[in-house]
């Protein structure tokens, strides 16, 4: 296991932080994913700087999106695999943030009447 290279772990996170994955970010270090996550679980700062950068990772993703949606030169199909590759990819990142699902409240349901307008008449009992 390798000792913590403050340099490394910036580089690592300014490539997440671009879009980049874990795994891609690391290939031009000498360090292992195994490593990587071993610093983040010794340390609450460096876990906290990591939860930040997958967050700027998930606004780079998004902007990278309108790129290709709004870039009018390409393949249209090869753009639409793109942009959906990347909506896919954020809703499973940040689901509260980036998913499609709509998400009800339920906790502070009334019980309404099915007919409110109509009233019971008890009085032939």
């Amino acid at each position: 296991m390798a000792k913590f290279n403050k340099e490394q772990f910036d580089a690592i996170l300014q490539k997440v932080s671009n879009g980049s994955s874990v795994r891609n970010a690391i290939k031009d270090t000498h360090i292992g994913s195994d490593t990587f996550y071993k610093w983040l679980n010794d340390s609450e700062e460096l876990a906290k700087q990591y939860a930040r950068a997958t967050e700027e990772r998930g606004i780079a993703i998004y902007e990278q999106t309108m790129e290709i949606a709004d870039d009018k030169s390409g393949d249209i199909n090869r753009d639409r695999l793109r942009v959906d590759t990347r909506k896919w990819f954020l809703s499973k990142l940040n689901p509260k943030k980036y998913s499609d699902k709509l998400q009800v409240d339920t906790s502070e349901f009334k019980e309404q009447p099915l007919f409110p307008d109509v009233q019971e008449d008890n009085s032939d009992q």
